[in-house]
Protein backbone atom coordinates (compact mmCIF):
# COMPACT_ATOMS: atom_id res chain seq x y z
CA UNK A 1 0.00 0.00 0.00
CA UNK A 2 1.23 3.46 -0.98
CA UNK A 3 1.34 4.04 2.94
CA UNK A 4 4.59 1.51 3.09
CA UNK A 5 6.20 3.92 0.96
CA UNK A 6 5.68 6.98 3.08
CA UNK A 7 6.77 5.74 6.12
CA UNK A 8 9.38 3.78 4.64
CA UNK A 9 10.66 6.99 2.65
CA UNK A 10 10.02 9.50 5.72
CA UNK A 11 12.47 6.38 8.52
CA UNK A 12 14.90 6.90 4.95
CA UNK A 13 15.32 10.46 4.43
CA UNK A 14 15.82 10.89 8.46
CA UNK A 15 19.17 9.05 8.04
CA UNK A 16 22.42 10.85 8.66
CA UNK A 17 22.75 9.89 5.13
CA UNK A 18 19.92 9.67 2.88
CA UNK A 19 19.70 7.31 0.12
CA UNK A 20 19.68 8.90 -3.57
CA UNK A 21 17.40 6.45 -5.04
CA UNK A 22 14.29 4.31 -3.69
CA UNK A 23 13.19 0.79 -5.23
CA UNK A 24 9.93 0.08 -4.05
CA UNK A 25 8.76 -3.79 -5.03
CA UNK A 26 5.38 -2.54 -6.21
CA UNK A 27 4.42 0.81 -7.89
CA UNK A 28 1.30 1.75 -5.84
CA UNK A 29 4.60 1.67 -2.43
CA UNK A 30 6.16 3.90 -4.94
CA UNK A 31 3.19 5.96 -5.07
CA UNK A 32 3.34 6.83 -1.64
CA UNK A 33 7.08 7.20 -1.30
CA UNK A 34 6.84 9.81 -4.55
CA UNK A 35 3.88 11.40 -1.99
CA UNK A 36 6.34 11.39 1.30
CA UNK A 37 9.66 12.47 -0.81
CA UNK A 38 7.49 15.28 -2.20
CA UNK A 39 6.36 16.64 1.21
CA UNK A 40 10.07 16.30 2.62
CA UNK A 41 10.92 18.97 -0.01
CA UNK A 42 12.93 16.28 -2.07
CA UNK A 43 11.87 15.96 -6.08
CA UNK A 44 11.57 12.75 -7.53
CA UNK A 45 13.78 12.31 -10.42
CA UNK A 46 16.04 15.00 -9.46
CA UNK A 47 17.32 14.47 -5.61
CA UNK A 48 16.22 11.27 -4.69
CA UNK A 49 15.69 8.65 -7.98
CA UNK A 50 12.57 6.60 -7.72
CA UNK A 51 11.62 3.24 -8.96
CA UNK A 52 8.06 0.73 -8.65
CA UNK A 53 7.78 -2.63 -9.65
CA UNK A 54 4.72 -3.71 -11.37
CA UNK A 55 4.46 -1.52 -14.82
CA UNK A 56 0.95 -0.37 -13.91
CA UNK A 57 -0.64 2.36 -15.86
CA UNK A 58 -1.19 4.91 -13.40
CA UNK A 59 2.69 5.11 -13.40
CA UNK A 60 3.25 7.14 -17.07
CA UNK A 61 -0.01 9.35 -15.77
CA UNK A 62 1.40 10.60 -12.62
CA UNK A 63 3.07 14.41 -13.22
CA UNK A 64 6.87 12.91 -12.30
CA UNK A 65 6.80 9.63 -14.40
CA UNK A 66 7.31 6.67 -12.46
CA UNK A 67 9.95 4.42 -14.03
CA UNK A 68 9.10 0.91 -13.20
CA UNK A 69 9.93 -2.73 -13.89
CA UNK A 70 7.15 -4.34 -15.90
CA UNK A 71 6.69 -7.89 -14.82
CA UNK A 72 4.21 -8.31 -17.82
CA UNK A 73 1.57 -9.89 -15.61
CA UNK A 74 -0.52 -9.81 -18.61
CA UNK A 75 1.47 -12.30 -20.87
CA UNK A 76 1.78 -14.18 -17.19
CA UNK A 77 -1.55 -14.52 -16.82
CA UNK A 78 -2.53 -15.47 -20.52
CA UNK A 79 0.18 -18.07 -20.60
CA UNK A 80 -1.55 -19.54 -17.29
CA UNK A 81 -5.03 -19.71 -18.56
CA UNK A 82 -3.23 -21.61 -21.81
CA UNK A 83 -1.61 -24.24 -19.52
CA UNK A 84 -4.71 -24.46 -16.93
CA UNK A 85 -6.75 -25.49 -20.23
CA UNK A 86 -4.05 -27.61 -21.46
CA UNK A 87 -3.90 -29.41 -18.11
CA UNK A 88 -8.25 -29.92 -17.67
CA UNK A 89 -7.68 -31.32 -21.12
CA UNK A 90 -5.25 -33.45 -20.72
CA UNK A 91 -4.51 -34.49 -16.75
CA UNK A 92 -1.76 -36.29 -17.56
CA UNK A 93 -0.01 -33.76 -18.99
CA UNK A 94 3.67 -32.63 -18.49
CA UNK A 95 4.66 -30.01 -16.27
CA UNK A 96 5.62 -26.57 -18.43
CA UNK A 97 7.63 -23.67 -16.79
CA UNK A 98 7.96 -20.61 -18.70
CA UNK A 99 10.16 -17.85 -17.90
CA UNK A 100 9.41 -14.21 -18.73
CA UNK A 101 11.75 -11.18 -18.79
CA UNK A 102 10.69 -8.02 -16.93
CA UNK A 103 10.95 -5.06 -18.72
CA UNK A 104 12.18 -1.72 -17.39
CA UNK A 105 10.32 1.49 -18.08
CA UNK A 106 12.92 4.05 -17.39
CA UNK A 107 10.37 7.59 -17.02
CA UNK A 108 11.27 10.96 -15.39
CA UNK A 109 11.37 9.39 -11.66
CA UNK A 110 14.72 8.27 -11.86
CA UNK A 111 16.36 11.03 -13.79
CA UNK A 112 17.05 8.99 -16.67
CA UNK A 113 14.55 10.47 -19.32
CA UNK A 114 17.20 9.77 -22.29
CA UNK A 115 17.44 5.92 -21.77
CA UNK A 116 15.80 4.11 -24.53
CA UNK A 117 12.39 3.15 -22.99
CA UNK A 118 11.27 -0.90 -23.51
CA UNK A 119 7.89 -0.20 -23.72
CA UNK A 120 5.41 -3.68 -23.80
CA UNK A 121 1.96 -3.62 -25.40
CA UNK A 122 0.19 -4.51 -22.03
Amino acid sequence: YPEGGEKAVEELMSMPAPPTAVICFTDYVAFGAYSKLHELGYAPGQDVALIGCDGISEGARSYVKLSTINVQKRLIGETAAKFLQKRLEDPGAARQEIYTSPLPLFRSSSGHTKIKHCESKE
